[in-house]
């Protein structure tokens, strides 16, 4: 009941933007729900589709932390962590799933035995994360995709609305759009299409680490 697109611009900056409809599965919750977030880290962005529990995740770390060396002078010298494409492949996703189990045992019901094994571990998880220039989904399993400069990437029901605005904003070349009008106006146009997506528009990027709230999209099928 989501979309939250992330598109990777040539200078490396990761923009990502979603809706802020909450739904019960039956009908459309008339709040707005920020759907990306910033960890504890202050530097990563988190953009979630699925269940709600997927909130708690804004509340942790996942990167490591600065160190201090001794130089010569009998100083130390701050030294910033290496996190690159192998610190998130060997350490990130593994920490994720940590904190995605300790969610999902809190809602485990042993004895209802029609329960999806994917839902008691948390594998079914479908996330969107950046950090300065990297962007990656997390898919099932917590495998990592990657998305490339220039390349895009989108969860949730509006996923392929989503693709398909982009695809066609790429395709005319007088549709000059700046990286972040391009994935605001791909959440608008699942927006149109999708009766689950809807309620608001939020926005961030990997310069700034600042979610904003663009405005209120509910214009479905007027022709605006």
């Amino acid at each position: 009941m989501t979309i939250v697109v992330g598109y990777l611009d040539n200078d490396g900056i990761a923009h990502i933007a979603s809706d802020g409809m909450g739904s019960n599965g039956y009908n459309n919750m008339d709040t707005s729900n920020q759907k990306i977030q910033v960890t504890k880290d202050k530097n990563l962005l988190i953009g979630y589709a699925g269940r709600f529990g997927n909130f708690e995740l804004q509340y942790y770390s996942y990167l490591p932390e600065p160190t201090y060396e001794e130089n010569d002078n009998g100083g130390y010298d701050l030294v910033l962590p290496k996190v690159d494409e192998e610190y998130f492949f060997t350490e990130f996703r593994y920490k994720l799933r940590e904190k995605v189990m300790k969610m999902r045992f809190l809602d485990l019901d042993k004895n209802k035995k029609s329960q999806d094994k994917a839902k008691d571990t948390g594998d079914e998880i479908s996330l969107i994360v950046a950090h300065n220039d990297i962007l990656y989904q997390v898919q099932w399993g917590y495998e990592l995709l990657p998305v490339s400069k220039g390349e895009f990437v989108s969860i949730g029901s509006g996923t392929y609305h989503a693709e398909a605005s982009i695809n066609t904003f790429r395709r005319l070349k007088e549709k000059d759009l700046s990286p972040k009008e391009m994935v605001i106006e791909a959440v608008k146009s699942a927006t149109d299409s999708v009766v689950s997506v809807g309620k608001g528009i939020y926005y961030a990027n990997t310069k700034d680490y600042k979610v904003e709230r663009i405005e209120e999209w509910n214009k479905r099928f007027k022709g605006v």
